[in-house]
């Protein structure tokens, strides 16, 4: 099992913009560089597990808002951004729709 650090990384820098902090506000916050939050955000640089805890903690989030499907297997893709990117243009109606095929497909694999 592998981590997406690229989809992490655009998940920091979208919970950054939505507390209002700028790259140099966060690292201070978090006791790191602003290049590193920029390299973090960008997927350049990974990081140890105490400086994302030190992240989440700056932006009063938690290890699981970071992390939260986000991970891959080596056989399997998971990145709910792309689904919400997918629904964001669609009717209510469609969405309904769109709710009850995904209802029947779920119960149909697990069956």
């Amino acid at each position: 099992m592998t981590l997406d650090y690229t989809v992490i990384g655009s998940r920091i820098r979208r919970l950054r913009k939505q507390k209002l902090l700028t790259q140099e506000e966060l690292a201070e916050r978090a006791d790191v560089s602003p290049v590193y939050i920029r390299y973090i955000e960008k997927a350049k640089r990974t990081a140890k597990l105490d400086t994302y805890v030190r992240i989440a903690n700056a932006l009063g989030c938690t290890m699981d808002d970071l992390l939260q499907g986000y991970q891959t297997c080596d056989d399997q893709y998971e990145n709910p951004d792309e689904l919400i990117v997918l629904l964001a243009d669609c009717t209510q109606k469609e969405l309904q729709q769109i709710m009850a095929m995904v209802t029947q497909l779920k119960h149909v694999l697990r069956s």
